[in-house]
């Protein structure tokens, strides 16, 4: 590549260091997707974030992508206006590179192998963890770029109360929602219900539209989930929850063309305490992806998903745990499409161990996947840390990890798109393969502050090659995350900075929907009973396929007040100023919403 790791670290070092919200942890701060076991935020050596449901409310993000855009190393696309599509991309790496998790559970389309982020109700959310960079050695498939997971809500400190809560919102464009939840605790048993609906008139998505497209484009949804949990006596504890999201989302294409999306999760989970150093994990999985479209292009895809966990953790000692689990999963799709497999599995071994020795810490995974579709992937992992002094510490890792191809990609049946168009799967397509190196700085004090410098190398990337998809592509990806987080005369500043430099290994020419730097400054503070906020987004061009898109910047404000221990209100309005930028232009280009206000009022017993 045409820039060396020390030029990165040079540019990304001048802007200062961490996004502070995932660095205002405690020491008791726990975390649990970068290991798959329960260990505090600062002793973990993964590039991570962690999102409480306190940072969540405070946020007054409408929805995920809006609140997960401000983390360091994220960047989004979406087809313009609330329920468009919507996706991830983390450290440069693909959309479809990123694991997505909700209590556990897989939630990508086995069709398409994306997650329909846009339709998870982030109001039923109580904490989100991020890990930035591969994961594959304890996730298997898909986690290249990172890991999103998502915890819903559970009740687990209602402390003995029962506590409803009622959120109405109004604003732009006809929007309206509302949220109703009850948490509780009865001893040992806890629960949470939840129900939400929302509905907006929308934006016309689409530039240039003409005839049937001129209209705006409307969205409603309608979720809810719910949890129970019980902890016996022994410490044994069984949870079960479930997570629902239903409604219709309208696009641009042709006359009346329009979505009808159901998409679920759910999860049993049981921790068993075997001896005084053995713990057991079973978890049993199901997720559920439908698309009912109709219109100019109507189709229907229908995907499940199966799995089943069975993890075993041994403490050696104090500082030293050994990890064995048991990893499967079971796709099916159900099509108008006439899929050629309707069907495959995976199977997988992995191990870890974490060692806290002294001053360094080690964290070592290795797994085995075994496809139905494309047979064996082996993956690893390792990272050591060193604690320079009281509170800064030096991490080094590398990782590998894998994207299998999906359903699409493998047993598309061949179709033809009239205008000479035509399309197949290849079921001789190999999984995508990356290795990354990492380096990170972490500095956790009265002034917090962190930075890390990586670079990714992918393999068989999947591209589209004539009528199919064929293994011909590969990438470089060089980049780095910093920023910084301190409070001055009760104002609190959060800065973070990404920059990634993504190109094609051949031809180093930059990939495509990737915008090079990204900087988000937050600036907050409390006056007694009312809270203000004001945030900036900005991000350089980016490349699309009718060329490059110019940067942007935007400016974000909201409010709250606390009128009574119960009784809140609030104010959100993004893009202050109005600003017009496009983040997708292809063969359509999509309109981003402009400015938006919404009002709130939330009653909680």
């Amino acid at each position: 590549m045409s820039k060396t790791i020390l030029s990165v670290a040079i540019f990304a070092a001048s802007f200062g260091a961490s996004y502070a919200q995932a660095e205002q942890e405690i020491e008791q701060e726990i975390i649990t997707t970068a290991t798959r076991t329960a260990i505090p935020v600062t002793k973990t050596l993964a590039s991570v974030s962690v999102l409480t449901a306190h940072e969540i409310e405070k946020s007054q993000a409408v929805d995920l992508p809006s609140l997960l855009v401000r983390l360091p190393g994220i960047d989004v696309d979406h087809n313009g206006g609330r329920g468009a599509n919507a996706s991830f991309r983390i450290r440069g790496s693909e959309s479809d590179h990123v694991l997505i998790l909700v209590d556990g559970v897989r939630t990508a389309s086995a069709s398409n192998g994306a997650t329909a982020i846009q339709h998870i109700p982030l109001h039923q959310i109580e904490r989100i963890e991020v890990v930035r960079g591969p994961r594959s050695s304890l996730y298997g498939a898909e986690a290249i770029g990172g890991v999103i997971q998502m915890f819903t809500k559970k009740g687990k400190s209602a402390d003995g109360v029962f506590k409803p809560n009622l959120r109405v919102e109004y604003g732009s464009h006809n929007t309206k929602a509302t949220d109703l939840s009850v948490q509780g605790r009865n001893g040992d048993t806890y629960y949470s219900a939840t129900a939400s609906h929302e509905e907006t008139d929308g934006i016309n998505r689409t530039v240039g539209s003409t005839g049937a497209d001129v209209d705006t484009d409307g969205y409603r949804e309608t979720a809810a989930s719910l949890a129970v949990g019980h902890t016996f006596g022994n410490d044994l504890n069984v949870e079960t929850n479930y997570l629902r999201s239903s409604g219709n989302t309208e696009f641009d294409s042709g006359a009346n063309d329009s979505t009808d999306f159901t998409n679920e999760a759910a999860g049993f989970h049981v921790v068993a305490p075997l001896a005084n150093a053995l713990t057991a994990r079973l978890e049993l999985g199901y997720s559920r992806d439908d698309s009912v479209t109709e219109g100019s292009n109507p189709s229907v895809f229908e995907t499940t998903r199966n799995s089943a966990l069975l993890q075993f953790d041994y403490e050696l000692n104090e500082s030293q745990t050994l990890t064995l689990g048991y990893d499967y999963y079971n796709d099916q799709v159900d099509s108008t499409a006439g899929f050629i497999e309707d069907e495959r599995n995976n199977k997988a071994l992995f191990a870890q161990y974490l060692g806290y020795l002294g001053d360094f810490s080690v964290q070592a995974s290795l797994r085995e996947d075994d496809n139905e579709a494309f047979g064996r992937e082996i993956t690893g992992n390792a990272a050591l840390g060193y604690r320079i002094s009281s509170g800064l510490a030096l991490n080094i890792s590398y990782g590998e990890a894998f994207k299998a191809p999906t359903f699409n990609d493998l047993y598309f049946p061949f179709t033809d798109y009239g205008f000479g168009f035509t399309f197949e799967g290849n079921p001789d397509l190999k999984p995508e393969f990356s290795e990354t190196w990492e380096v990170a700085l972490r500095k956790i004090d009265d002034v917090r502050w962190s930075f890390s410098v990586y670079q990714t190398d992918i393999e068989n990337l999947i591209s589209l090659a004539g009528t199919t998809v064929e293994n011909i592509n590969a990438a470089e990806i060089l980049g780095a995350d910093a920023g910084l987080g301190f409070e001055v005369s009760g104002w609190q500043i959060d800065l973070s900075l990404s920059y990634v430099d993504a190109v094609d290994a051949e031809t180093e020419s930059r990939l495509q929907n990737r915008a090079r730097v990204k900087a988000n400054l937050d600036i907050s503070r409390s006056f007694g009973s009312f809270d203000l906020a004001v945030s900036v987004l900005g991000q350089g061009d980016r490349l699309d396929s009718n060329g490059e898109l110019p940067g942007y910047g935007i400016v974000n404000l909201r409010g709250s007040y606390q009128f009574t221990d119960e009784l809140s209100a609030g104010f959100n309005v993004g893009n202050l100023f109005d600003k017009e930028y496009t983040l997708i232009s292809g063969f359509r280009t999509f309109r981003t919403e402009g400015q938006t206000v919404a009002v709130f009022i939330n009653y909680a017993l």
